[in-house]
């Protein structure tokens, strides 16, 4: 009888959520339409219509947020079943957030796959999960040598990587753009130096993120240093 009821209760949030999101879905563009024209108006500041443009984006989701809020206090005040109506709350927020924050990231790859990747970890946070996936995820693993590779060590490892390498692009660009604003040095000097900090950053980007997952590095000692070698090689003809 418990169990009957129980699902019951879970089928009727369900449908309250869907019931949400149907009407969010109908509303997300008038949702865009207001915002347009709150934030478009003749000799709008540029600032205000970027904001436009970026709550347009999170039409949906924030209509759906405002909506599920309001029927989990209707729910919580008539003392009816809400748990997953406050996990949709929460998601959702985190959804939100995530996005606003994507949106400051000009590559829209880069912003997509930070987007899903932050959501993803939140979520499973919020729904208990994340711990156990995370062992799941450490136990599909092979050894090699005194090396153990699992599954959460590559994706640690894509992650990390990923996020310096993005840095490592930024800080190559501006220390571009400040090469190229110093009057003493000539047009070659200037491509020498910038693909030398480049060269420099990636790998360092790359050293790191090892670093991150617990790769001993000493064991690419002698592999590094014949790349060294070869790269110094190679580069002589750039510096005659």
């Amino acid at each position: 009888m418990l169990t009957e009821v129980l699902v019951l209760s879970s089928l009727g949030q369900i449908a309250v959520i869907f019931i949400a999101y149907l009407i969010a879905f109908a509303g997300r563009r008038q949702w865009s339409v207001l915002i347009a024209f709150v934030t478009h108006w003749r000799g709008a500041d540029h600032m205000v219509a970027k904001t436009g443009e970026t709550l347009s984006v999170v039409a949906l989701p924030f209509i759906w947020l405002v909506l599920q809020y309001i029927f989990g206090l209707i729910a919580a005040f008539a003392g009816w079943p809400h748990h997953l109506m406050t996990v949709t709350v929460s998601l959702l927020t985190v959804w939100i957030i995530i996005r606003l924050t994507a949106v400051l990231i000009r590559d829209k790859s880069w912003a997509k796959a930070i987007t899903i990747g932050a959501w993803t970890v939140a979520a499973l946070n919020i729904v208990n999960l994340l711990d156990p996936t995370m062992a799941f995820l450490d136990s599909l693993s092979i050894t090699l040598g005194d090396l153990r590779i699992s599954l959460l060590l590559i994706i640690k490892g894509m992650l990390s990587l990923a996020i310096l390498l993005w840095l490592a692009a930024l800080s190559s660009r501006m220390l571009e753009q400040r090469i190229r604003a110093l009057p003493n040095i000539t047009p070659s000097m200037q491509v020498l130096f910038t693909k030398l900090a480049r060269m420099l950053l990636l790998v360092i980007a790359v050293f790191v993120a090892m670093s991150i997952v617990g790769i001993d590095l000493t064991a690419f000692a002698v592999f590094s240093g014949a790349i060294g070698l070869g790269i110094g090689f190679g580069l002589q003809k750039v510096f005659s």
